[in-house]
This record gives structure tokens, C-alpha cells and sequence, in this order.
């Protein structure tokens, strides 16, 4: 059984469809990545799985219950948005903490929270208060939040929107852990440096999905490659200058087009998954 099952869902808001005919399924231990430009319909497909928003049609199923009908599958779901705190700005993190194990009646919640900042290497920060700490270490205790209840699918919604580079690194290592430990990840991000380690990407637009597979099938997708050349003299202000080569083309016949202009060096590149998604996107417009 999937542990996420949603076929034929349809939601309209405000008088405008959100959601049209959207079908896809998440297997158990699955690293899926939901992306989509503002207004594609990732938020309302978010709320829906979670119950927050019910479908005008279609089913959706999570873990084996209906969010219309069953409230208790929330027990095994954990979700984090990345724009709203679960802890209290002004009391220490690990009081939030053992207040979120006691609303999910979790047994020895004091041994399961020093396990989780242990293994996140957080352990330092269970005294601290929320309001002093940096984005990245918040949203490390905001994931200990989520994650308090040992839930087995976990959907996180712009879960690194801020961190650097290095708090980017850490977090999304730490879904890797968890999912090595059969959990079922779904992460809503808006940054492709978020699913590099995704087994499936689902993109959104217009309230439909336009893709569904790995992020290999959705480089194929795009019938070119990329070619950037370092100019010895500038072209609209810029030394390096990137265009496409269809296929077909000749690259002799692409540098002749430059050459007045002088080329130092050039090299030819696969396009990268920001290259395929921004051409999914014109596609939607």
C-alpha cells in the first residue's frame, strides 16, 4: 500500500481552480521532491495531504486513511512549514519539546528527545530559548519539533528557505539519515539545491502536475545543450556569455556567430535541472 495515494483530485479557491485532476502516489522509504513557481498549486496540494484543506473531488489517501474521515493518521505524519514556529519564542527549547511529546502521549519523551539532538548533534541547543538562536539552529530544533512523535512520513514545506549553505548541508543530510531509517520524506521546496538528493521530483503548474519522474528523465525532457564562452571583448556588457546548441547543430557554426568578438574559451554542458525547470515554466505561462 503507498503511503500517500491521491487520484483525481480537483480544489477550487476563491472561484479559481488550485488543484485539476492531480494523481500521484509515494511509496514507503521515498525522497520526493514538490516543486513549482508561486501559484502552481504546491501550497493547496500541501494542505490538502496534511487535512488542512478538503479536495471538491477526488480521494487522497495517507498512510491508508482518508484526512476527510480519520484524524488519527496524524499521529504518524510529522510537518514542518518552514514559515511558522512550533516552539515558543521565550521558554527553552527542550520545555517546547517535551510539550509536543506530552500533546502526542509519547512514552520516555525525555530519552527520545536526547536521542533525536543527538543524532542531529543539537543537544547543545535544548536550553537555549528560540528567540536567541540563529535561522539554522532553529530550524534544526523545528525538525526535533516534527520529528518528536517518531512519526513514519514526513512532509516539511520551504524547510531551508534562509540557511547558508552549511545549515542547508547539514538539514538536508539529516532527511537522508531519516530516510535511511525507512522514513517516507515529501519536501516542498522552491530550491533545486534542496532535491539533488530526491528520488522523484513532482513539478507543479497551473494546479496540474507537468512532471513526475527522477531528476535524470527531467533533464532529457529538453532537446539541447548548454554552450558558455569567455569573450575577449564584451557582448552587451558581458565577457561570458552562455546560449544554447540545439540538437543538430554544429559547434564551429555557433562560435563563428562570436568570433568577431574574440573567444578565449568555451565549454559545453548538459543543462542543469534549473535550466529544464525554467523551461518547464515558460511552458506554463
Amino acid at each position: 500500500m503507498p503511503v500517500i495515494e491521491v487520484k483525481n483530485v480537483r480544489k477550487a479557491l476563491g472561484g479559481h481552480p488550485a488543484l485539476k485532476n492531480v494523481s500521484f502516489s509515494v511509496k514507503k522509504g521515498e525522497f520526493i521532491g514538490i516543486v513549482g513557481p508561486n501559484g502552481s498549486g504546491k501550497s493547496t496540494l500541501l494542505r490538502s495531504l496534511v487535512g488542512i484543506i478538503t479536495p471538491d473531488e477526488g480521494t487522497i489517501s495517507i498512510l491508508g486513511s482518508d484526512p476527510k474521515k480519520d484524524r488519527g493518521y496524524l499521529n504518524q505524519v510529522g510537518v514542518l512549514f518552514g514559515n511558522k514556529s512550533g516552539l515558543w519564542p521565550y521558554v527553552s527549547v527542550i520545555y517546547s519539546l517535551k510539550y509536543i511529546g506530552t500533546l502526542y502521549k509519547v512514552k520516555d519523551k525525555e530519552k527520545r528527545i536526547k536521542k533525536i539532538a543527538k543524532d542531529m548533534e543539537a543537544t547543545y541547543l535544548l536550553n537555549r530559548l528560540p528567540k536567541n538562536l540563529s535561522l539554522g539552529q532553529r530550524m534544526k530544533c523545528e525538525l526535533m519539533a516534527t520529528l518528536i512523535h517518531d512519526p513514519k512520513l514526513i512532509i516539511l514545506d520551504e524547510p531551508t528557505i534562509g540557511l547558508d549553505i552549511a545549515a542547508k548541508g547539514d538539514f538536508i543530510k539529516y532527511l537522508l539519515h531519516l530516510q535511511s531509517e525507512g522514513k517516507t520524506i515529501v519536501l516542498v521546496s522552491h530550491s533545486m539545491g534542496d532535491m539533488n538528493n530526491a528520488n522523484r521530483l513532482i513539478v507543479t503548474g497551473n494546479g496540474q502536475i507537468v512532471f513526475n519522474g527522477t531528476s535524470k528523465k527531467l533533464k532529457s525532457v529538453v532537446n539541447y545543450k548548454v554552450i558558455t564562452l569567455h569573450l575577449l571583448k564584451p557582448l552587451n556588457g558581458k565577457y561570458v556569455v552562455s546560449t544554447r546548441l540545439l540538437k543538430g547543430a554544429v559547434i564551429d557554426d555557433v562560435l563563428k556567430i562570436f568570433s568577431s568578438k574574440g573567444i578565449i574559451d568555451f565549454e559545453v554542458r548538459l543543462p542543469t535541472i534549473e535550466d529544464v525547470l525554467s523551461e518547464l515554466y515558460r511552458g506554463m505561462k
